[in-house]
């Protein structure tokens, strides 16, 4: 699938899920030479960073437990709710954004594949 191509199947695919932690575009910006989406702010980066950053704070077992459950409940949704059932095929630290508070949102699903069964 080219670069456009996915691109536009993403944006689709975001536009079509209703779910307290999936990311939702706000727009989008396509060009021959660029193309991006536009989300709110996210305060607290992506899990990743966060995971890098342990050093600068406690461990907390509750905390990356309420994450993981946002993700799955996330997950969950896609698979068994939406009436066109998505795989995201991309779930890494990257791609879960964080906000203030710590609520995990699922975003990237540019590689997603949408099919009915």
């Amino acid at each position: 699938m080219s670069s456009s191509a996915q691109f536009h199947a993403e944006t689709r695919n975001l536009r079509s899920i209703i779910h307290p932690n999936i990311i939702t575009p706000i727009d989008y910006f396509a060009s021959k030479a660029d193309m991006f989406l536009i989300y709110n702010y996210v305060t607290r980066g992506n899990l990743e960073e966060f995971i890098l950053d342990k050093a600068n704070r406690d461990f907390d077992f509750k905390l990356l437990h309420k994450i993981a459950l946002d993700i799955a409940l996330v997950i969950v949704h896609l698979h068994d709710q939406c009436v066109s059932r998505i795989i995201h095929s991309d779930v890494k630290p990257g791609n879960i954004l964080l906000d203030n508070e710590l609520n995990a949102y699922l975003s990237d699903f540019g590689y997603a594949a949408s099919e009915m069964f």
